[in-house]
């Protein structure tokens, strides 16, 4: 395995829910500060703490168990690799 992701995942997209597009905090009416980036799935099968999602695989960003106050209002993506390739599929446009 090359750590590449899966063929079925569509950046942008949530990984529990893959026809439904992420949207960003304040389209689904959460308080958040920070960057209004798109990594909420506004599914309503997720709880509030399990809306946050990669904006290339759609999995979840902040593992169970972690305290609130480690993870950054910042965060986009799950791994650094995630954020590579999606700048590069931007480029590619």
């Amino acid at each position: 395995m090359t750590g590449e992701a899966p063929p079925t995942v569509k950046p942008g997209y949530c990984s529990d829910h893959t026809n439904q597009r992420l949207v960003s905090h304040h389209a689904v009416g959460l308080q958040r500060y920070g960057p209004d980036v798109e990594t909420v799935c506004p599914n309503r099968d997720h709880d509030d703490n399990d809306r946050e999602r990669c904006r290339y695989c759609g999995e979840r960003l902040i593992a169970e168990g972690t305290p609130a106050w480690k993870v950054s209002d910042r965060r986009e993506f799950c791994k650094p690799n995630h954020r590579l390739r999606a700048f590069r599929e931007r480029t590619k446009r």
